[in-house]
């Protein structure tokens, strides 16, 4: 379940997009965004963590993917052909 998570986080932020907790519960169904962040840093992505501030105080966190991604790239040609194999488009 994780792998799949952190493959639509990262192909979101590889656009360019940023993404706050609040984003991936609406867009993409994930929970634990914080959770698969450190994840995604053990496994050797950097990202920066923009903090936003709202007029009534209250904060919250948009992360950003830190380039260069490029060993990223590979490896969404790599999902992508066994989600294939696999009959899942």
């Amino acid at each position: 379940m994780s792998k799949s998570q952190k493959f639509k986080i990262m192909k979101h932020l590889s656009n360019g997009w940023g993404m706050t907790s609040l984003d991936a519960v609406l867009n993409l169904g994930i929970m634990e965004l914080p959770k698969r962040i450190c994840e995604l840093q053990e496994d050797g992505y950097t990202f920066r963590k923009e903090w936003i501030q709202r007029p009534d105080g209250v904060r919250y966190i948009r992360y950003f993917l830190e380039y260069p991604f490029e060993h990223y790239t590979v490896e969404i040609k790599f999902e992508n052909a066994r989600a294939y194999a696999c009959g899942r488009r």
